[in-house]
């Protein structure tokens, strides 16, 4: 469960770094109901008062009503990742994912295994039994998980949206503004339900096999779930890739992932901005039959190229990535030097305003089939 390809990894990787902020949260961003926010503070949004020409107390205080809903609308997220989507332990009380069975169902388990595998030769038939019992009971969990989901969560979120639409009435002058916002409100009610909807069967058992996946297809959605990740940044740039796609054998899929995801969160987090108040990307992917070459480069603070190098450095030291190997880079280093098979490759490096991240990774062993 806690091992570097169990459930906590796949939790961390797939669902906990922001792909469940980055399914629920744009909509509402692009609606304009649900404010960013900056050194610790919901920045108020001028568009509702540009739009309606709205005065300048009407606009405050409509901001006030967002902001509220904003802070109580990612507080439910966040309990939701913090403390529902995880191994229930005496760290994690509120965790829903339980494998702690009683005395008695471990004694009766046992023997029931036992009875049916009591020859040395069933040794795999008894991995597989104490495998099953294990399916079972994460079955049982996500069970728990939908119906938290579909009820509790959902009833939350709901209720989020029936206070700020009261309060918006509450707050604007009666007329077209109030009655326009209250119908959106009430229109991203409802799409906001389908969302969670969707969300909900995410936890379902749909396979114990992995399966392969398309290279270029796995790059492209792990990108967009960074970018919706961080909706308050205006990020340019596409991936650009030279060569033919291929198949990733699903024992690697998690590790391509997270190493992939890290480099972009790593670019948004020192990127600089421009004029525009854009984060400018530059992502140049090579395959070939044997390596996968990446480069990466985003525009950093003048002036903090040093500081930033050093940071770098200490984190690419061996002595980071060594054993379990910790987040960010040194995971990564650790995932391309003692995880992925043949030799790879990482270096970070921030020059003339200008950080660029190199990624070789070995593919020899890594294609499933050639497309």
């Amino acid at each position: 469960l806690n091992s570097e390809y169990g459930l906590v990894a796949y939790l961390s990787t797939r669902v906990r770094h922001g792909e469940l902020e980055g399914e629920l949260r744009p909509m509402l961003s692009k609606s304009n109901l649900i404010l960013s926010m900056s050194g610790g503070v919901y920045q108020p949004t001028g568009y509702w008062g540009d739009l309606y020409a709205l005065s300048r107390k009407d606009e405050d205080a409509l901001n006030a009503v967002l902001a509220s809903f904003s802070e109580r609308f990612d507080k439910e997220v966040v309990y939701l990742i913090k403390k529902k989507l995880q191994i229930y332990d005496k760290d994690h009380e509120e965790g829903l994912f339980v494998y702690q069975p009683s005395v008695h169902e471990l004694e009766t388990k046992a023997v029931e295994i036992g009875l049916e595998c009591q020859n040395e030769e069933e040794k795999t038939l008894f991995c597989q039994k104490v495998i099953d019992w294990l399916w079972q009971m994460t079955d049982a969990s996500l069970t728990k998980i939908r119906s938290y989901i579909s009820h509790d969560f959902s009833v939350k979120i709901e209720g989020l949206f029936d206070e700020l639409r009261l309060e918006g009435k509450k707050t604007l002058p009666k007329g077209h503004a109030s009655d326009e916002i209250c119908e959106l409100i009430s229109q991203m009610s409802s799409a906001m339900n389908m969302r969670i909807k969707k969300t909900e069967n995410w936890f379902n058992i749909s396979g114990v096999n992995m399966e392969d996946v398309d290279f270029i297809n796995l790059s492209e959605q792990i990108y967009k779930c960074v970018l919706l990740a961080h909706p308050q940044y205006e990020v340019t740039g596409q991936p650009e890739y030279t060569g033919n796609s291929f198949m990733i054998k699903s024992g690697y899929v998690l590790h391509y992932t997270y190493i992939l995801k890290n480099i972009l969160y790593n670019m948004i987090k020192n990127g600089a901005e421009t004029k525009e108040g854009e984060k400018q990307f530059q992502i140049l992917i090579d395959i070939t039959d044997g390596e996968a070459s990446f480069v990466f480069k985003n525009d950093v603070i003048s002036g903090k190229e040093e500081e930033l190098n050093e940071i770098f450095k200490e984190k690419m030291q061996s002595r980071y990535y060594f054993g379990e190997g910790g987040s960010g880079i040194p995971k990564i280093m650790k995932m391309l030097n003692f995880d992925l098979p043949g030799k790879n490759y990482f270096n970070i490096h921030a020059d003339s305003g200008v950080c660029t991240t190199t990624l070789k990774i070995d593919l020899r062993e890594i294609k499933a089939h050639e497309r």
